[in-house]
């Protein structure tokens, strides 16, 4: 029994747009990663429990930033991509929470990075 289908065929489209938006861009690529849902799933996880909350969190803590605020906030979005994983959510939404969760990561290390030279 196959539970997963492996795509190996290569479809070229010609597009009338020359110019075409970020979020345009954005929602084709999310679209085709469709057929590597699991991949992006066990890679969210390992990023995220493996080096998104605990780098934050010895980067914050070190740093003397708000700790108990930025560990919480890590930690909800790793349990939102968790649940939504593993509860079955569409890809669209698990891959949308990801970026997310790496974007509000990003945001709370580059907040606390001013902190070394001061």
């Amino acid at each position: 029994m196959a539970t997963h289908k492996i795509s190996s065929s290569i479809v070229f489209a010609e597009s009338s747009e020359q110019s075409s938006g970020f979020w345009t861009r954005y929602a084709a690529y999310a679209k085709s990663q469709e057929p590597n849902a699991v991949a992006w799933w066990v890679g969210s996880l390992f990023i995220h429990g493996g080096i998104l909350v605990p780098l934050t969190f010895l980067l914050v803590y070190t740093l003397e930033g708000p700790t108990p605020l930025f560990l919480g906030i890590s930690l909800i979005c790793f349990f939102v991509n968790f649940i939504a994983n593993m509860g079955g959510a569409s890809f669209k939404f698990t891959f949308n929470s990801f970026v997310f969760s790496l974007l509000v990561h990003i945001v709370m290390v580059a907040s606390v990075l001013p902190l070394i030279f001061s």
